[in-house]
Order: C-alpha cells, then structure tokens, then sequence
C-alpha cells in the first residue's frame, strides 16, 4: 500500500519478520540536514536527518549458526558504533544477545544461556544500521 503525501510517499510494506514496517521515501528536493520524525524497528520514535543515504544489512541465523552459543556477523558497513536489533521467530525484538562491536564491520551476538534465558529456537534475524 502506498500513500502520496506533498513531501514525499508514505510506503508500508510486509515482512516476514514484522506484522508492518513503515518507511518513509523522500524526493532528492529535500536538501540534506532536514530532519523527520522517525519510526524505529522497535515503535520508538527519533528525530533523524533526511537526504542522505542510510545503509543497512539484514541476515538470518538459525541456533545451528551459532558457535560456542556465539556468532560473528560482518555487515560491511564501515560503523564505529553501528545500531543493532535482533528478532526472534516470532519477528519480535529479542534482547536475548549481548552485542558487541568487533570492528567498523563486524558484530559478535553471544546467546550464552542465563538463568530465564529463552532457547534459541526457529530463524532469527539481525538488522545492522
């Protein structure tokens, strides 16, 4: 579904991972540095810039993926500080990994157990910003 606004398009598209994810499409008339409420992957809202280009990689990992309940994820995005998000199966933000940054294109998630933790069970799914 499409919806036609006077700055740009409002685009909500389906995924396996979410009921909804909505994405804002700008027209290159905006200049760079303009700013636009944000709706994140987890339903919180931020201010972010328009009018640059955000790169992002998504994969998915099942609990055979992991090593020593550990997995390194190379994203390539050349991010000091890159933001995160894990989904479980069921397309829910998981905060079942601790993350962290090897390098400007590497993370490492490391699902070693805790006392309630959940299993690692069905597909999982990591978007790095």
């Amino acid at each position: 579904m499409r919806v036609a606004t006077k700055n740009g398009e409002l685009r909500i598209l389906g995924s396996s991972l979410m009921t909804q994810i909505i994405q804002f499409i700008f027209p290159p008339t905006l200049p760079p540095g303009d700013r636009a409420l944000i709706v994140e992957a987890n339903g919180q809202m931020k201010y972010g810039a328009v009018g640059g280009t955000a790169a992002s990689y998504q994969v998915t990992f099942t609990a055979e993926s992991l090593t020593d309940d550990v997995i390194v994820i190379t994203h390539g995005l050349n991010l000091a500080l890159p933001q995160v998000t894990v989904f479980n199966s069921a397309g829910r933000v998981s905060h079942r990994a601790k993350i962290r940054a090897l390098s400007a294109n590497q993370i490492e998630l490391d699902f070693t157990p805790y006392s309630d933790s959940e299993e690692i069970e069905g597909t999982y799914a990591v978007r790095v910003s």
